[in-house]
């Protein structure tokens, strides 16, 4: 957006199997799961030690940066077919090791139990609802005001009457719409009756 803005090109969508640069790429483990290099190109070293190729170092497409840029295809397709033949716990535990940045492409469910999104107020607890504890938070932030905690959303018409009386309804005049079943009865005032 930065860069359309200032008329600049933007990059092209990721093409995985033909990437500028084969190390900030997605992979696909053996059993099938997700995951994303983030490594600069000066790392490349570490990685094919890490995984078990140093006889790629020795390789004139791979040999350095340049070579890398120029053949980005042809080792996104070594890499593939390397992290396709293990699981990703084996990919994590060696990258790992190796301190090579990667990510996981996490499922909804792994994401919703990610401790990282709760400790940066991604994922935040909910004030009142029965049956849920945490929602993501409001991706909005303005500087100097706190955000407004979370909270469910209110049953229908539980606030009709602080809506009509800031309306100028009197409290005779609501209860009447009520009656008249004009207005509905709100869960809470349902059990009240």
């Amino acid at each position: 957006m930065s860069a359309a803005l200032a008329g600049g090109t933007p990059y092209e969508l990721n093409d995985r199997n033909k990437p500028v640069n084969a190390l900030t790429n997605p992979y696909q483990s053996g059993d099938d799961r997700w995951f994303m290099l983030a490594a600069r190109q000066s790392v490349w070293p570490a990685l094919a030690n890490a995984i078990g190729r140093s006889d790629l170092l020795e390789d004139p497409r791979f040999a350095d940066a340049k070579a890398i840029g120029q053949h980005g295809a042809e080792l996104a397709k070594v890499l593939d077919a390397e992290f396709s033949s293990q699981p990703l716990a084996h990919w994590k535990g060696v990258l790992d090791e190796a301190r090579i940045p990667y990510g996981v492409v996490q499922t909804p469910e792994e994401a919703a139990e990610d401790p990282q999104l709760v400790a940066s107020d991604i994922v935040v607890p909910i004030e009142g609802a029965k049956d849920l504890d945490f929602t993501v938070n409001n991706p909005i932030t303005l500087r100097g005001l706190a955000r407004t905690p979370s909270r469910r959303a209110p049953e229908h018409g539980e606030h009709n009457d602080e809506v009509l009386a800031q309306l100028g309804f009197s409290v005779d005049d609501i209860d009447q719409l009520r009656e008249q079943n004009v207005i509905p009865v709100a869960a809470e005032q349902e059990k009240a009756k």
